[in-house]
Formats: C-alpha cells, structure tokens, sequence
C-alpha cells in the first residue's frame, strides 16, 4: 500500500502555511500554484517539511506570475529541485511502482464555444480585457521570454494545452506494469467546476473538455488544482478526479473551508 497525499493551490504568497507535523504519506503530490514569481516553497527543504522523501510538483499559472511561461518556468524547475521536488512538466516519474505523468495543461478556451472559431476568438477576447474591463490576470501578469517579454495570450496558452494533450495521450498509450495517475494544474472537465461556474464563460480559463481522454485511457487517477470550490466525490468512468485545493486570499480566513491539511490521502 502507498499513501499519496495531495495538496493544490497553496499560495504560499497570500498566507503562509505549514503542513502538520504528524502528516504520514510515502508520496506528497503538489498540484500547482505554490507561490509566484518561480519562487517555489519557502522551505529549505520540502521533504523534511512533509515528511516524505518523494515530493512532485506541476506548476500553476501563478507560479510564473511575475515572470514568463518559459524561463521562469526553467527557474521553477532549479528552485523546487533546490527544496527537494521534482517538477513535472510533460514529464513522468515513477515512484514506488506508481507512474505519474505531470503537465501545467492550461486550456483551449474552447469549454462553450467548441469548434466554433468565432466563438473562441470571442471568449480569447474576453480573457484578455482591456484597460476598462474584467481580464485573467495570467495575461497581464505572464510574459513570454521567446516573444521578446510580450505579454501572454490565449493562444499561447491553447498551444501549450494541444502540446500537453498531445504528450499525456502519447504517454497514457504506452503500458505501465503498475497504477498510472496524471498531475494537472487546470481541469480536464467541466465536471470539475462548482454547479455556479458550469456555465459562466470565464470558466473556459479553468477547465476543458477531456472526458474522452480519461474515458479511453482510465488512468488510476487524476489530480488537479486551480479550481478552489471543487465538487466532492468525482469520477469519469473508473477513474477518480481528486483535488485538494487551499485556495486564495488574502488572510487564512479567505481560503477554502474544505482544505485537508493532511492532503485527502488516496491509497494504492
């Protein structure tokens, strides 16, 4: 039996945190949005923190705020692997006979419009914002190194979200002779949002449409973050949709009641 405990959305930048000391898991899995600006954790070392001597991480889209989706995700590798985590990014790592497959993901921003193009460029659009109305901060508060430090854009982000796709299902298709559970930052279902988000646009920033990639492949698992009001108890098919997330604010008291400081351990 291994003990994998989960823990999404920690924002570390908002409010500190520490895990309880008596936390008992072989494997601590960190689902993205740590902290910003590539800082990582505030410890030394993760490992001793939790106890635990395999921690894995994915970044979040706050992770690289302050910084750019490129480079600043390079420093992000070097700062966790300082503090004892392994970054997966399009990356696999098998740790007591369980492979996890680990990627950011981003979106599409197809979650409502599907194949209608119009109906992207219109929800891309909305996304970005202008000086006068509502925008997602990642496209004002990420850069792009390769582009000469312009701004982020969903096109961008959909790229990398085709790319990760792309790997995972590459990845999924190969046999592993033991559990196999994927590691996202963003959602792979609208099934993921609360009931009030499942028809607000904005949620094509959170979640997309990859219920056909679980139902085919039926990993063992799939951890994500980014949402912090998840529904309970959630699966597609045989496999389970685990999150864990402490939320944003800025004081404890803004953060996610429902947070298990002991990481919702899931056993296998």
């Amino acid at each position: 039996m291994v003990r994998v405990a989960l823990f999404s959305d920690l924002h570390l930048d908002s409010a500190p945190w520490t895990p309880p000391t008596d936390l008992q898991a072989d494997i601590v899995v960190l689902a993205g949005d740590l902290n910003v600006k590539a800082r990582g954790l505030p410890w030394p070392d993760a490992r001793a923190m939790f106890g635990c001597d395999h921690v894995l991480a994915v970044a979040g889209n706050h992770d690289v705020f302050g910084s750019s989706i490129d480079d600043g995700m390079d420093r992000l590798r070097t700062r966790l692997a300082s503090q004892g985590v392994t970054l997966l990014e399009r990356d696999e790592a098998v740790v007591h006979g369980i492979r996890f497959l680990g990627c950011t993901l981003w979106t599409d921003v197809r979650l409502f419009a599907g194949a209608d193009d119009r109906l992207v460029r219109a929800d891309a659009a909305m996304l970005v914002g202008d000086a006068y109305s509502p925008h997602m901060r990642d496209y004002r508060q990420i850069r792009v190194a390769g582009g000469g430090y312009r701004r982020l854009r969903p096109l961008d982000t959909a790229t990398l979200h085709h790319q990760s796709v792309d790997w995972l299902e590459g990845r999924l298709a190969a046999p592993h002779n033991g559990p196999t559970v994927v590691v996202t930052h963003h959602a792979p279902s609208a099934r993921c949002l609360p009931a009030w988000a499942q028809q607000d646009r904005w949620s094509c920033a959170y979640a997309s449409h990859l219920d056909w990639l679980v139902e085919r492949y039926q990993p063992d698992g799939w951890c994500y973050g980014h949402i912090h009001d998840p529904p309970p108890n959630l699966a597609i098919g045989r496999t389970p949709l685990w999150t864990n997330p402490r939320g944003h604010g800025d004081s404890i008291h803004d953060h996610n009641p429902s947070f298990d400081p002991y990481g919702l351990q899931q056993e296998f």
